[in-house]
């Protein structure tokens, strides 16, 4: 399956199926960052701070469009075997709440752990609590 094509909706009232703070979450975040300064990486030779403006629109641009796209899986999310659904109905989220959600991680992304509610027994971040998002596993 590639990363266009819609997958079915998940139960995400199932506590198994969400990814906490760590492993697989972790690991897709990593790769999606190392991607992204991959791209930019050649307009620093030219200009540092056009560099850093790059990276934020290309990585807002990223992750829109794969997040809210119907498989809900940037690269990473899809190498590593997770995605973002509606934490209600485990459906696509759309591209507008994947905007959002990718500027409520922006300012937090070097103190992960102050990402997570503290009051959410599912481990979400904030901005998933907030955008009534989860993150949950493709594989079982």
């Amino acid at each position: 399956m590639t990363t266009t094509e819609a997958q079915p909706p998940v139960n995400a009232t199932q506590p198994h199926r969400y990814i906490a703070f760590g492993g697989p979450r972790l690991a897709a975040g990593l790769i999606d960052i190392a991607l992204v300064v991959t791209a930019v990486a050649p307009l620093a030779i030219i200009d540092f701070g056009l560099a850093a403006l790059a990276a934020f629109v290309v990585a807002a641009v990223y992750a829109t469009a794969l997040e809210g796209g119907p498989s809900g899986q940037t690269v990473g999310k899809r190498v590593t075997g997770v995605r973002v659904v509606d934490a209600t109905t485990g459906e696509r989220i759309g591209h507008f709440r994947a905007l959002v959600r990718h500027f409520g991680r922006v300012p937090f992304i070097h103190v992960g752990h102050m990402m997570f509610s503290p009051t959410d027994t599912d481990w979400r971040t904030w901005y998933d609590w907030a955008l009534r998002t989860t993150v949950v596993s493709t594989r079982d």
